[in-house]
Parts: structure tokens; sequence; C-alpha cells
């Protein structure tokens, strides 16, 4: 059994609840956003998937969800998956009644936060603070942002860095400066993807994750780097390593899903290489063939959002 139609007509709540199978899924088609796929079994959330890519981060299913409601532009399904043997990841695990009370929360004090501060305004983390958290949502939302927060950040380089919605990140900025675990920083924050690495003072190292089979889109990578002003430590064995400055990737025509589960939490540092047509989700991708400049831009947006 299946229903859809449009999503002005969605009422997430109202599915979750009237819904007469014991597992399902809800899937839309909602641009900005693309595909979200929400999976549920016995009254919980047990997946959200949003271009592919599983998120396991309370905050982020959070707000995928809510930017779903939002969304009155696109198609919905709702199907049942009770007697098929589709087999989906238990990414989360969440109560839908509180899930929804969380959002409904959620939306609430969003529409009363109060954030002052400037989108250049360097902001810290102060470690000392942070460790008391127990509030599940604010853990969630540090552990989105917690490299770019030790180093110094701003506002300005966590909205293009972050896989949240821009209200959602200023509530969450405003509520922690508030109970004193983000503070403004009084040093000069780092650069912004628009000042190019080159023009820094001296060679800049890079430790980069090069996963390909090609010897001249690993040449390629390395010679932009070079030119760019860095001096680049190549990995390419084993899994991606975790505190790599730069993931690339050359898809080899092993898929979306592929980039999205081994580079996971890094895709934001991620540039993916291909040969089909994917949707970027938090990652630069370049269709082949690719040439010198369309990489030294995919690098300079990616690196721009994360040194």
């Amino acid at each position: 059994m299946a229903i859809q139609g449009n999503v002005r007509d969605l009422d997430i709540p109202l599915l979750l609840s009237t819904a007469t199978f014991r597992r399902g899924v809800i899937e839309v088609e909602c641009p900005p956003l693309g595909t979200v796929m929400i999976y549920f079994q016995h009254g919980k959330i047990i997946t959200v998937a949003r271009n592919g890519e599983f998120l396991n981060n309370l905050l982020e299913v959070l707000d995928t969800i809510l930017s779903v409601i939002k969304c009155r532009n696109g198609t919905f399904m709702m199907e049942s998956l009770d007697d098929t043997d589709v087999n989906v990841p238990e990414t989360v695990s969440i109560d839908a009644n509180q899930l929804l009370l969380w959002i409904s929360s959620l939306i609430d004090e969003i529409n009363n936060r109060s954030l002052t501060i400037s989108d250049d305004t360097p902001l810290k983390l102060v470690p000392g603070k942070a460790k008391d958290v127990k509030d599940d949502l604010i853990a969630a939302f540090l552990l989105l942002t917690m490299e770019y927060l030790v180093k110094g950040t701003t506002l300005r380089e966590l909205r293009k860095s972050l896989p949240i919605r821009d209200d959602t990140l200023e509530y969450f900025i405003s509520r922690l400066m508030k109970s004193g675990i983000i503070a403004v920083s009084e040093e000069k924050s780092h650069p912004s993807e628009e000042g190019r690495p080159a023009e820094r003072k001296g060679i800049t190292p890079l430790k980069v994750f090069l996963s390909t089979d090609d010897p001249r889109i690993r040449d390629m990578v390395i010679e932009v780097l070079t030119d760019m002003g860095y001096a680049p430590e190549v990995i390419d064995e084993g899994l991606p390593v975790p505190d790599a400055d730069l993931y690339v990737g050359d898809l080899n025509g092993k898929g979306f899903l592929w980039a999205g589960s081994l580079f996971g939490p890094f895709a934001s540092r991620t540039v993916l290489i291909g040969s089909e047509d994917l949707k970027p989700a938090r990652f630069v991708y370049l269709r082949k063939p690719i040439d010198p400049e369309k990489l030294r831009e995919a690098i300079r947006r990616v690196i721009g959002q994360n040194m």
C-alpha cells in the first residue's frame, strides 16, 4: 500500500500516527533538499537519509525533518515495507512521538532566538563549559561543530560548512553563547574561502587522503595544491584518516552510496570526481573530464570552509 501526493498536503505527525503498517518509508522530493527518506518501524524512526547519505547525528536528523515539514514545493510517497525483504540500516532509534515533540519545541525556540553578532565575529569553544553538557540536542550540535569551534571559527564559516539550516545554527550559537560554552574570541579568525592559500606567507602543509587509480588525477591534485601554495602530504592507503585536511575521491563507477558511506562525517571536506551525475550533499562534485581550474575552484571551496 502506498500513499502519495504533494508536500503541501504532507503531515508527517499524522502519517506516522495513522500508519497501519509496522514498517514503512516516507520518501520526499523537495528542492533544494533533494531526496529525503524517512524509515520507521514499530513507532520509531530508524533511518533518515538525505540524497543517499545516512544521517546519524540527532540534530541533523531533526533539522532535516524540520526542513521537510517546512517544504512547500515537491512530492512525497509513503509506502509499507511489511512483508518485504528490504533491509534498512538502523542508524538511529528515536521514538517518533518524542522526535516530533523535539521538532515542535525546536521550531518555537528558533522563532524566539536572538543573535546579535555579525557573521565575521570570531567564535571559540570554552572546553571547561562544554564537558558538562547533558542536553542531547546541545551535545549533537557540538559533535557537528567541534572541529571548527576548537580551532576558532565564525558564523559565516559555519553557515558554509554545516549541513543544517541557518536559523537552526543561529539558535544554537545564541544558546551556547548565553550559557558560556561559546565565547567571542580575541584571536583573528581563520581565512575564509575568499582568501587564496597562496596569498598566505610561506607554504602551508596539507594532509590529503587521495583515493584514485588514475595517475592523471593524482598528479593533477598534487600540482594544483602545490600551485595554490600548499605542501601536500598524500595518504592513499586504507580508510580515510580522521585528521586529513582534504579528501579527494575518484568514484570509478562505485556510485553515490560508496562516497557517502566511505567519507561520511568528512563529506564537507571532500571533492568527489566521477563519470555520472550526482546530487552534491555536503561534498563538492566534479564530473569527468576535469581540468585544473575546475579542480582548483573545488579545492578552494572545500579548504576555505575547513582551514
